[in-house]
């Protein structure tokens, strides 16, 4: 059965993303059926299956293909957070903060941008308080690694003899550079005790 592609990416990608798994997806698909969504015939239609696997099976594959890398791109782009967390609660983690923000853009660069949004309120902070402030650090790092490239400015070539003044007229600049500025120091709030105390042996710091 043929289906204008829009179509059918949609149906796939929510498919992919249900929250329960394909099965529940297929269920509300069934639902959508007058509406764009899953053809009369089923997804045997649109996806090819065999003795070995079902149409459904194949889907689930990709479904699970598709959540694990978006796994291994929060613990590339939150390494710190991983490491105070550790591998069960950060999985746990990540599963609840794709639910409720699943990714919008092409890129997975995106993917991260409102954990620490999301961590405001979340149980974990209860015994990890400063883990949000830690997301958003990690965040910030990058979004400046992908942020426009800008001219070299001095100031941070000396970052170290900074003062508060000149750090907060920089500030000021919306730029890649400013930014830059922003994560040193917050590195080094970061590195400072108590804080560092706090979580440096954890995350290996």
């Amino acid at each position: 059965m043929s289906l204008p592609l829009k179509q059918l990416q949609s149906i796939l990608y929510r498919l992919i993303t249900a929250a329960s798994g394909v099965a529940e997806g297929l269920a509300a698909e069934k639902r959508l059926a007058t509406e764009g969504g899953m053809p009369p015939s089923g997804l045997e239609a649109l996806v090819l299956g065999d003795d070995r696997l079902s149409a459904e099976d194949r889907v689930d594959i990709y479904a699970n293909m598709y959540f694990y890398r978006l796994l291994d791109v929060l613990k590339e782009d939150f390494p710190a957070m991983l490491r105070v967390l550790g591998d069960d609660n950060f999985h746990n983690l990540a599963t609840g903060y794709l639910l409720e923000y699943p990714p919008t853009e092409p890129s997975v660069m995106y993917c991260g941008r409102y954990l620490a949004a999301f961590l405001r309120n979340h149980p974990l902070r209860k015994d990890a308080p400063y883990i949000a402030d830690l997301a958003a650090l990690e965040r910030s790092v990058v979004e400046v690694f992908h942020g426009p490239d800008a001219p070299v400015l001095e100031a941070l070539i000396r970052n170290r003899a900074l003062g508060d003044e000149a750090v907060e007229g920089l500030a000021r600049r919306a730029d890649a550079q400013t930014q830059a500025v922003i994560v040193i120091n917050q590195s080094r709030i970061l590195r400072s005790p108590p804080f560092h105390k706090s979580i440096s042996s954890i995350a290996g710091w």
